[in-house]
């Protein structure tokens, strides 16, 4: 699951995608560490072994969730950035090139 995650980061801003996979890579380590701690704490304070799916499945609802909101912020961002590009270029000549055309030094 990780190579997925981190492609999309690099995906996202390839100029800082050393970073954001570090960060990426932090964040797992933690989420890692904290699960024996947090289903310790579950299990000890909140719920029995028979009712432990009901939490589980809501920090799975809650992971799905964010990585929706994530997914849809960078669609919208991605596509600000194509609308805003068109626009600034308007003013600029064109520098499409036909099939037939080459430019020559």
């Amino acid at each position: 699951m990780l190579v997925p995650i981190q492609h999309r980061l690099v995906g996202v801003n390839p100029v800082a995608s050393q970073l954001s996979i570090s960060l990426s890579s932090s964040a797992n380590y933690i989420g890692v560490s904290l699960a024996p701690i947090v289903g310790g704490f579950l299990l000890n304070d909140v719920v029995s072994v028979n009712h432990l799916g009901l939490p589980a499945a809501a920090i799975i609802a809650t992971g799905l969730l964010i990585g929706e909101l994530s997914h849809r912020l960078i669609r919208r961002d991605a596509k600000a950035v194509t609308v805003a590009a068109p626009a600034r270029a308007s003013g600029a000549p064109s520098r499409a090139m036909s099939p037939s055309r080459v430019d020559r030094p």
